[in-house]
């Protein structure tokens, strides 16, 4: 699948100028289009979740379960949320001169966004950014991995098939010359990025260079944090699925395990058995073995932050004290934490990375100022009124009246 820059010109000209057409596009009927992709993805689901495992050699329910129900999920909750969350605010301020004042906030699409996707998730990224983007208005061009010989052709079948392709989305062919000049084309008004961190860096850099505002999802796994008091065997299923699933490539697997040492005989010892137990075919030989990223301390609190390494994409906390489990949550700067749990996501939240972990979020409500730009517009009456306070002329009159004003705030 090389890349070819007269078809991207093609692809890119073609969705930025169907945006303007469709800029007043009804959100109702945009979900009518998600709606129709959705329907199409999930009647083609087991022909979807062969095609990657043949591409990924994942199992089959796990292909299912990452791969197509996220994407399935993900567009059927907003389908039914953004009519809300796009519909008009309005606020009025109860301050003198402003009584009156009726002020609207409205979000505004950006326009043609591009998605830049990995190989070790090569279905589920692309098509949930799609439906998230496409439904808060702007038009979406996907560039997967050049790996994706075989998911990537079938997500453009598709578009084609549910006819959103050429109108509201498309998908882009190459490596990362494809990746550069999407970075480059004017037309293209924001990136979206999943991938590795020294990627991350790059493309982070081109998007500085001309100017491209940009959102990274660069992994760096999750740290987890087994405390004393914690559930043994919850804690060991739950750590040792993240550390393997996705041959263990997963951007949020766990790839550190720190052990209070009350608990670290015991905790190590039961990982062992339960490892040793699971069959060969849901631990592929890729996986790193997860016994060797445990690393014992005497207190979480006092030896968490003396840990070296890149920024974790999340954190897990095994713990039945879950004051104390909040508590270290918070003291840790990730956008994503679980408390008993690990590697979950869910369409209803923000998902996304800090420092070398990422830069902004995507998906939910709570990052909708990513999909979309904020408008307000303040209307005054047009009926007759005195001019206002901090109009001219400042008179005498006016200084006294201000002076007053800030006394209020004392």
């Amino acid at each position: 699948m090389r890349f070819d820059p007269a078809t991207a010109c093609d692809i890119t000209r073609s969705l930025s100028d169907n945006f303007k057409i469709r800029a007043d596009r009804n959100v109702r009927e945009r979900v009518k289009i998600a709606r129709k992709l959705r329907k199409t993805i999930a009647r083609r689901a087991d022909h979807i979740a062969k095609v990657i495992v043949e591409e990924t050699s994942r199992p089959y329910a796990e292909a299912l379960a990452q791969e197509v129900l996220p994407a399935l999920e993900m567009s059927s909750y907003c389908e039914k949320m953004f009519p809300k969350w796009l519909a008009p605010v309005n606020l009025r301020y109860p301050r003198p001169g402003f009584f009156n004042k009726k002020n609207i906030i409205e979000w505004d699409p950006i326009g043609l966004v591009a998605v830049i996707t990995p190989a070790n998730f090569p279905f589920s990224l692309g098509m949930m950014s799609l439906t998230w983007l496409l439904l808060a208005g702007n038009t979406v061009v996907i560039k997967p991995s050049e790996k994706s010989s075989l998911v990537a052709p079938l997500i453009t079948e598709l578009l084609a098939e549910t006819g959103i392709r050429g109108e509201f989305a498309d998908t882009l062919y190459g490596g990362p010359e494809a990746s550069q000049w999407l970075i480059n084309e004017e037309t293209v008004r924001k990136i979206f990025f999943f991938g590795s961190s020294t990627n991350g860096d790059q493309v982070a850099k081109q998007c500085h260079a001309v100017g491209k505002p940009y959102v990274l999802e660069l992994g760096g796994g999750t740290t987890v944090i087994v405390l004393n008091d914690a559930n043994v065997d919850d804690a060991v299923r739950g750590i040792a699925w993240s550390a393997c699933y996705a041959h263990g490539e997963a951007c949020i697997a766990a790839n550190r395990i720190v052990v209070e040492s009350g608990i670290a005989d015991e905790f190590i010892e039961a990982l062992k058995n339960y490892l040793k137990d699971l069959p060969s075919s849901d631990i592929p030989e890729s996986t790193t073995d997860p016994l060797t990223m445990v690393i014992t301390v005497d207190n979480a609190e006092s030896s968490i932050s003396d840990l070296d390494g890149t920024d974790p994409l999340g954190i897990s906390i095994w713990s039945k004290d879950l004051s104390r489990a909040q508590n270290l949550a918070r003291s840790i700067p990730v956008t994503m934490s679980w408390i008993n749990d690990i590697s979950v996501g869910l369409p209803c939240l923000p998902w996304g990375g800090r420092g070398t972990a990422g830069s902004g979020t995507i998906f939910s409500e709570y990052s909708l100022h990513e999909a979309c730009n904020v408008r307000w517009t303040s209307i005054q009456s047009a009926s007759p009124s005195k001019p206002r306070t901090w109009w001219y002329p400042y008179t005498k009159a006016k200084e006294n009246l201000l002076k007053l004003a800030v006394k209020f705030f004392r």
